[in-house]
């Protein structure tokens, strides 16, 4: 995995991780708003990465940048989404993203879209982020999802865990 100024989430240049990572129903547990979740693994593939500068003033050693990207997903959840992210780096060190992202696809038999807000912390090789399925942002059959995301970039590939009910 590699990283550059601007570029906080590591990423894999292999397209073979999406294959190698277990996904699928994993149990369920209370959600953030207390309801009784599903929590499903879905393993992802980044297939497009623009970044551009963005100027802050970059005080010292810092170095702020936008990414627009998109996403592939497989297992329970199959499609894909566009990101827009906003970041912040300090050479290799340690980075920090905010991010939003337009989901479109199919949920355990069930079509839709619907919006992640996630933000995150790039430590070294490995990654974790985690956020929330945006209220009210379902449509479709997914209309009414709501729930908790954690995305993580590691060895063995991009997976976001998420917890959700739909009613």
């Amino acid at each position: 995995m590699r990283r550059t100024r601007g570029d906080p989430v590591a990423r894999t240049t292999s397209s073979s991780h999406s294959t190698s990572v277990g996904c699928g129903r994993l149990q369920s547990r209370p959600t953030s708003g207390g309801a009784v979740g599903t929590v499903v693994r879905i393993p992802f593939e980044v297939t497009a990465w623009e970044p551009e500068p963005l100027d802050l003033g970059e005080p010292g050693p810092v170095g702020f940048g936008r990414v627009t990207l998109r996403k592939t997903f497989s297992g329970p959840l199959t499609g894909s989404s566009v990101v827009a992210m906003t970041s912040a780096t300090v050479g290799e060190a340690p980075a920090g993203y905010v991010a939003v992202e337009l989901v479109t696809g199919t949920l355990e038999g069930r079509s839709g879209t619907f919006v992640l807000q996630h933000s995150g912390v790039v430590d070294g090789g490995d990654s974790r982020a985690t956020g929330v399925v945006l209220p009210g942002t379902g449509t479709g059959a997914l209309a009414g999802l709501r729930g908790d995301v954690e995305l993580t970039h590691d060895d063995s590939g991009a997976v976001l865990t998420l917890d959700y009910e739909l009613s």
